[in-house]
């Protein structure tokens, strides 16, 4: 019997997450896995086809709005792993995940959590409620895949997320990826210093030409 896997997204616009996840959603293996994609937006908002996987748009404008019918549809469809992405969702699916103790519940973190709290500098300190989603995103979630060894580093050092859970995924290239000609122009070299997390710095050089 093949796994019964569903992708969780908010739209199938042009982002870097949504492509992201499509893409895995289409070519996950199918000899192991029956792949849905559920999308919260409407289909009119679509930037891109997905054409050999069943897509299933709530027609949504918002997350919470849906929430209903993600519990219908991993209930009647029998789903077996669900894999959300985005912070929010990823949130939304925590809570959910109360209700289906037998699902694996998978979220993808798209940031670096703590740097983006460095570059909101006039935000306020995360609330009750804030502090209370991220405890139950790192509870009741199954795993969660990060993109770099930075925002699982963040994960686990600045927010509690057990490190048995935490797996990176490095963003996939597409077969269809081709490399820039280099042409022939007269750039200067530069090196870009990068300092993360203090004194500790995991990737500290990043070169351009």
């Amino acid at each position: 019997m093949k796994i019964k896997i569903c992708f969780i997204i908010p739209s199938l616009r042009a982002g870097g997450a949504e492509r992201v996840m499509s893409f895995i959603a289409e070519n996950i293996d199918s000899d192991r896995f029956t792949s849905q994609l559920l999308v919260i937006e409407s289909e009119e908002n679509k930037s891109y086809e997905i054409v050999q996987i069943p897509v299933i748009f709530l027609n949504k404008t918002r997350v919470r709005d849906g929430i209903l019918q993600i519990i219908s549809f991993i209930h009647k469809n029998n789903i077996e792993i669900v894999v959300s992405a985005i912070s929010h969702v990823n949130s939304v699916m925590a809570f959910v995940s109360i209700l289906f103790p037998k699902v694996k519940f998978v979220g993808r973190e798209t940031i670096v959590k703590s740097a983006m709290a460095k570059v909101r500098k006039n935000s306020p300190k995360p609330s009750i409620l804030s502090r209370l989603i991220v405890k139950v995103q790192a509870s009741k979630l199954d795993a969660i895949i990060c993109q770099s060894e930075d925002m699982r580093y963040d994960l686990k050092e600045n927010y509690g997320y057990p490190a048995e859970k935490l797996v990176v995924l490095n963003n996939p290239i597409t077969s269809n990826f081709r490399l820039k000609i280099k042409k022939n122009n007269n750039f200067q070299d530069f090196i870009v210093s990068l300092c993360m997390y203090g004194d500790t710095c995991h990737h500290p050089y990043i070169f351009f030409r």
